[in-house]
């Protein structure tokens, strides 16, 4: 009887521990906050997220290229 109660108390245990290993913990001014990615997945979200504001930065300085030679044609009325 003991061996039963004691291998279903290490099995509850386990598998309650399971659900708080967080990948990464973090104490943010707005509290602590866990990341259950992992760290593959946080790489390829930064790089897609710093991809992002590459080509968001591209298209600016091409709008602003853009408008710059708008008000200088001298074809404008």
């Amino acid at each position: 009887m003991k061996i039963i109660f004691l291998s279903s108390l290490l099995a509850t245990s386990v598998l309650a521990a399971a659900p708080v290993s967080a990948q990464q913990t973090e104490v943010a001014p707005q509290g602590p906050t866990e990341d259950l990615r992992s760290l593959d997945q946080r790489e390829r979200d930064l790089d897609r997220e710093e991809k992002h504001h590459q080509m968001r930065r591209e298209e600016i300085s091409r709008e602003k290229r853009e408008l710059g030679r708008d008000s200088n044609d001298p074809k404008k009325d």
